[in-house]
């Protein structure tokens, strides 16, 4: 079983998931990213012969992290503030990324993080959430 999406990609080979962060050679965590991300993860349980969750990126690197310009626009746009300027909530998109991750953590299965190359910010979190962490002598991890 193969499924692509446009920033990731899953296969299910003999009851192991392989979850693959697919833009590189950074694979940075975009908006599209995480919602690829939260879809799959909704998908997950449809699979009955499951057994393990492999997370890893494509090419020489797990994850670069989020991208901070994309990141910190969306958030400029939907923060709200009160009249004093102060913000009055989060947007809802990072409780939703926030709640993605949370619910990688809760699954029943194993869930790995197969790291090699650079694993810094957003793909360290994505890391964090995984039950196990193996890196290659060349992991890079902030």
């Amino acid at each position: 079983m193969s499924r692509k999406y446009n920033t990731i990609s899953f296969e299910l080979e003999e009851g192991i998931g392989h979850l693959i962060l697919d833009q590189p050679p950074s694979n940075k965590m975009t908006i599209d990213f995480f919602s690829e991300f939260h879809d799959l993860l909704d998908e997950l349980p449809a699979f009955d012969n499951l057994n393990a969750l492999v997370i890893s990126g494509r090419g020489r690197h797990f994850s670069a992290g989020a991208d901070l310009g994309q990141l910190l626009s969306l958030v400029r746009h939907e923060t709200q503030t009160d009249s004093g300027g102060k913000s009055i909530d989060l947007p809802t998109f990072l409780e939703k990324n926030y709640k993605t991750f949370l619910s990688l953590e809760a699954l029943h299965i194993p869930v790995i993080a197969a790291i090699r190359g650079v694993c810094l910010g957003s793909g360290f979190e994505l890391a964090l959430f995984c039950h196990f962490r193996f890196c290659g002598e060349d992991a890079l991890i902030g």
